[in-house]
Order: C-alpha cells, then structure tokens, then sequence
C-alpha cells in the first residue's frame, strides 16, 4: 500500500449538544412530541497548509463573490465566534434537533441522509422534511435537523478527495439511558457546490458510531400492529443493506477495521468527495438523529454529546 500524506482540512471540529426532556416516559421516536433543544455548539475548525476554510454565507460561487478567490479572506482557523459572526449561523445556540429518519420506507434498503423524512405512526407513511434552508425543519428552533456549510480552498496540485477521521461521540452527563444517544446521532456529509455549479441531488456520505436500525414495537405501545410482524420489527429485512449503506471513517490508532462503522487505515475510509484544486467547494455537515435507532427514545432527551472529528486528504 503507497505511503499516504495526511492533511487535515476540518480539524477538532467540535459540537455540543443538549436535550431537553419535558416527559418521562419512554416512547418510539415518532411519537415524541417535544423537539430536542441545542443549547450550545462549540467549533474549533483549523487546517493544515495549503488548505483553508471560510463559513458560507449564502454565495453561489466565485462569479458572484470574487472573494471567494481571494485566499486572504479564508483562515487556517474558525472560532465560534467566526462562524455566528456569519448572518446565517447568528441564531445557531437556538436551532433544535428531533428525530428522523434516513430511511424512505418500512421496507427500504437504502439510507439518504440528504433526503430525510418522518412517519406517520398511525399510516406508517414516510413524508420528506421540508429541505428549504431555513425552513420550519432545517435550521430553526422548531426545527428537526442542523446544516453548517463551508468553503475549503485546497491550494494544492491535484484533485484530492477527502475523508472522515476520527469520529468521537461522547455522552457528557453520564445519566445511563441518556447517554445511549451516541448511538443514535449521524452525521450527513456531501459536496454542495464546485466554484459555481451547484451538486444536484448530492450523494450524501453518512456515519455514526453505532449504524443499526433496531427499533422494534412492542406490545401496548402506540404503533403496535397485533399479528402484523413487519411493522412491529421494523426494517428486519433490511438492516444488512442499511448498514451497508453506512460509510466508513478512519479511526487513529485502532489496530483492525469494525465493519461499516471504520476503517483501519485512511486508505481504507470511505470518500466524502473530491476537492477540485483552486476552486472553492462547498461541504455541507448535516447533524441529525435517526429514529430507527434502538436508542431513539424518550430516554435519550436531557441527554449531552459532544461530536469531534477531522475532514482529511486522502493522497
């Protein structure tokens, strides 16, 4: 295997977030009622040489911002304040998260997390969050998921693709069920924009420390089919695909890969995208908490993580 050099693009980017419980008990995700309050998100974004990083704040590209050609109004390192400083992330500390789902139906294979929905747990109906941003679901303190973009400006000789390393999700209230939400929060990665040509329909790369689709009904519980198998193991048919379509990241210093959660090597972790040389990109990070998930109860509100990772070149 050739030598890899690692740059990092996105470094020790940090998120903190913390769910507010207003009831007890414990219910399946679609029926939660109360949304999940984000108290604080703590950023620290750095880069390494020849590779920088600006927040977007609603450019269509270089022909309508020159100064997105203008490595001067890009850093090596973001703060908070750098990024609520931007009109589009003033309100951040407001914007709420509530469950969803990357999954298009009970029966469906294929995870998308640009493209997430919610169900009617009653018809079993899947129905698209609204993907205006903002809108009431992206973005909002009503809302349901949070999207932070940037533009990275890789200063280099060739096109590089660049991958995930060292995903951490960590629990910081040590309150036993609550802390089980690290095993329901993904991220949804994509490449939204090269210079001025926006991605269409971009092919969103998803990761998680814990990638299962294991609620299940049970007996008394709202959305419990009597004799109706399917719906009361939900996604049983499916979970090989679905935890096929997870995307690997590159943990350090682990000494052998855990399958379709990371990888053992750089080499080895999935691609989030190509960075074309000289020309902006813009990647989109999208945080959410898929329903599906075991873990996605009640029991997860009042809950605290912390997300750490690292955008890194593969060459």
């Amino acid at each position: 295997m050739k030598s890899l050099k690692t740059k990092v693009i996105l470094s020790a980017i940090v998120l903190m977030f913390a769910l507010v419980a207003t009831i007890g008990s414990t219910y399946a995700w679609f029926t939660v009622s109360n949304t999940v309050s984000v108290s604080s998100i703590q950023m620290n974004v750095g880069t390494q040489e020849g590779l920088l990083i600006r927040p977007y704040n609603g450019e269509t590209g270089p022909t309508s911002d020159p100064t997105l050609l203008n490595a001067t109004t890009y850093k090596s390192n973001l703060t908070q304040t750098d990024i609520t400083a931007v009109a589009l992330y003033t309100n951040l500390n407001a914007w709420r998260l509530s469950p969803v789902t990357a999954t298009a139906s009970l029966s469906g294979t294929t995870i998308n997390g640009y493209a997430l929905n919610t169900m009617n747990i009653d018809t079993k109906e899947f129905t698209p969050i609204d993907a205006a941003i903002p809108s009431t679901d992206i973005n909002a303190a009503t809302g349901k998921v949070i999207d932070i973009s940037f533009w990275l400006l890789h200063q280099g000789t060739v096109d590089l693709p660049i991958a995930l390393e060292g995903l951490t999700i960590t629990a910081a209230n040590a309150l036993g069920a609550q802390d089980a939400v690290v095993n329901a929060v993904k991220l949804a990665i994509w490449k939204a924009a090269d210079g001025d040509t926006p991605v269409a329909s971009p092919a969103a790369v998803t990761f998680g420390l814990d990638n299962d689709y294991d609620f299940a009904f049970t007996l008394g519980m709202r959305g419990y089919d009597s004799g109706t198998a399917t719906n009361n193991s939900i996604l049983t048919a499916s979970k090989t695909s679905l935890l096929a379509a997870q995307e690997e990241y590159y943990k350090t210093g682990e000494t052998a890969d855990t399958a379709d959660i990371f990888a053992y090597t750089l080499a080895g972790a999935d691609p989030i995208a190509t960075l074309t040389k000289n020309v902006p990109t813009l990647v989109t990070v999208r945080i959410y908490i898929e329903g599906w998930d075991a873990q996605c109860t009640n029991a997860i509100l009042a809950a605290i993580f912390t997300v750490n990772f690292k955008f890194t070149l593969q060459q």
